[in-house]
């Protein structure tokens, strides 16, 4: 809800920078009440009893990078195969 208030507060405010309103409606706006979210965490005990329930190296490898990196299940289920072979990585010395 933060992000859409302040997505919205910038958009109209450039708007009227823009010149494309004369004024800007958002600038009266509030952001609205909003309760916190209770999100089910896992505890270091079943997070070692996932990770040892893996045997795939390739999911282990995801697995990894999820709780390394912290990625969004959106991204990390959004890495293919081939981002783990390592031929397919990009090199870093300049040939």
């Amino acid at each position: 809800m933060k992000h859409a208030f302040v997505n919205l507060r910038s958009v109209m405010k450039l708007a009227q920078k823009l010149k494309f309103m004369s004024d800007n409606p958002a600038e009266e706006t509030k952001m609205p009440a909003t309760r916190p979210i209770e999100r089910p965490t896992m505890t270091p005990e079943q997070i070692n009893s996932l990770i040892g329930a893996i045997d795939d190296p390739h999911d282990l490898c995801l697995m990894c990078i999820g709780l390394f990196f912290a990625t969004r299940t959106s991204e990390t289920f959004g890495l293919e195969r081939k981002s783990l072979d390592p031929s397919s990585l990009y090199s870093t010395s300049q040939e």
